[in-house]
């Protein structure tokens, strides 16, 4: 049965993973937070005053109209229609590792210390 297998759920936990860095997430999923069939996030970049901003659009299910979600995003938070994409990836920056065993390692002493 395909319905009862890992893959069915991993298009649900990535966007969860995803949103879940977002400011608010029950104010885009509900409460408590459900990912429908077909679910999508959209990330517009567009390029205004040779500056490159973005707009993130999601939509909950497959035939619904997506909505703006950019408020929500890393650095976005007073942002009304655009965010600035250097500002995002700044913001988001600390979310990622440029080498992973490393800051297992230092997490694993701040655990012990």
């Amino acid at each position: 049965m395909y319905w009862n297998t890992p893959k069915t759920f991993q298009h649900d936990m990535t966007i969860a993973a995803l949103l879940s860095t977002f400011s608010d997430i029950h104010s885009i999923l509900g409460k408590p937070p459900l990912i429908g069939y077909g679910a999508n996030i959209a990330f517009e970049i567009w390029r205004i005053d040779n500056l490159y901003e973005m707009k993130i659009m999601y939509a909950n299910q497959w035939d619904a109209n997506p909505q703006d979600i950019t408020q929500f995003a890393p650095g976005c938070e007073d942002s009304i229609k655009f965010c600035n994409v250097t500002k995002f990836i700044q913001h988001s920056r600390q979310l990622f590792f440029d080498n992973v065993q490393e800051a297992c390692l230092k997490d694993g002493e701040n655990l012990t210390s």
